[in-house]
């Protein structure tokens, strides 16, 4: 791809700016020395072709046009929110990759390609198979059965913040998607700083921050944060949430108790994150579109894995370069996959 086609200007929703705000004095951050250890990984592309566009309806390769949030099922399968080709994806462990559903832009329910989706920026999967999607452009949250059928379970169409059952809530730039093991599902409200919960029955409330942006653990609305934007979920049901204009990883016990549990300077801005089975963080940070990845242990340790100028070469994780990551997953066996908007595609990330 030409460098200049990796500059071309997408206006999303996810993409606004507000000005920063602060209720209080942030603690000092910790920024332990970061070892490189680069040298270790290596990146490949998993899917896409370097290519935006409109896919062919089966088969690999196929095209992306600007893959954001993504999921693994128990089988392996990628599940990738493709948002402006308006579908979501499915990729194989193999690679070979197919559309679940989606089609042209638009508003729809339906089976497959009879459902139209706009924007679907963010997505969730449970124990059945079944996904969740966020659209930042239809302002809807649906689900999709493993045959493709999709129906819209939260949302209306108009923006706000107004809690409420099914589609009588509203909804507002939702970045990412996670569930907890009682079936309720999480998603942040990227410019409004604030996460909200959707219970098993459809009931939409604010779980944790508020409209204010700012930095304050405490509990439900007494906490604060600044553009929550990627979530992830452990196995005892705590959530943890990239605060970041912040430059933290927030920690959110099932009963809403918000703590700080990773903390970097603010030129380490962290975007997206992701968390293995042995509780390390993947951390997209700094510079959003030079893309640095770095792997922060339990213990606190920080190591460089990959990335860190723009462009798109695959190798070893010291050379590596990608192009404004907007998801990022690890998959069952440990190794690291993001979506990436410049290249339009799927990397992977793996430890020699």
């Amino acid at each position: 791809m030409l460098l200049s086609q990796l500059f071309r200007i997408r206006i999303t929703a996810i993409s606004l700016v507000l000005m920063f705000g602060c209720n209080k004095p942030k603690p000092e951050p910790i920024d332990n020395p970061v070892k490189d250890e680069s040298a270790n990984y290596t990146v490949t592309t998993f899917a896409g072709t370097g290519i935006n566009g409109i896919d062919p309806a089966t088969g690999n390769p196929g095209l992306l046009n600007n893959p954001t949030k993504m999921a693994f099922d128990v089988q392996g399968n990628l599940y990738v929110a493709d948002a402006d080709n308006d579908k979501i994806r499915k990729i194989t462990p193999s690679g070979t990759m197919t559309t679940l559903a989606g089609n042209t832009i638009g508003y729809a329910d339906g089976v497959g390609t009879a459902a139209l989706f706009n924007k679907p920026t963010a997505l969730c999967i449970d124990g059945q198979g079944n996904l969740y999607v966020a659209e930042s452009g239809n302002l809807r949250i649906r689900k999709i059965t493993p045959s493709g059928t999709v129906s819209t379970i939260v949302g209306n169409g108009v923006a706000g913040l107004g809690d409420g059952t099914g589609t009588a809530a509203q909804i507002n730039t939702p970045g990412g998607m996670c569930m907890d093991g009682q079936g309720n599902i999480f998603f942040t409200q990227i410019n409004f700083h604030g996460i909200r919960k959707i219970s098993p029955t459809g009931v939409v409330s604010t779980f944790v921050g508020s409209t204010t942006p700012g930095f304050v653990d405490g509990t439900g609305s007494a906490a604060k944060f600044n553009e929550p934007y990627s979530l992830s979920i452990d196995a005892q049901g705590n959530i943890y949430a990239s605060d970041f204009k912040n430059a933290r990883i927030r920690k959110i016990t099932p009963g809403g108790v918000v703590t700080t549990v990773v903390q970097r300077s603010n030129e380490n801005e962290m975007h997206n994150i992701a968390m293995d089975a042995n509780g390390n963080f993947y951390i997209n940070q700094g510079d959003i579109i030079k893309s640095e990845f770095v792997k922060v242990t339990p213990a606190g340790a920080i190591t460089k894995i990959a990335g860190g100028e723009v462009g798109y070469v695959n190798g070893t994780g010291s050379v590596s370069r990608f192009g404004y990551i907007t998801g990022m997953i690890v998959s069952a066996n440990g190794d690291l996959y993001v979506a990436e908007l410049f290249n339009d595609t799927i990397r992977k990330i793996k430890k020699n």
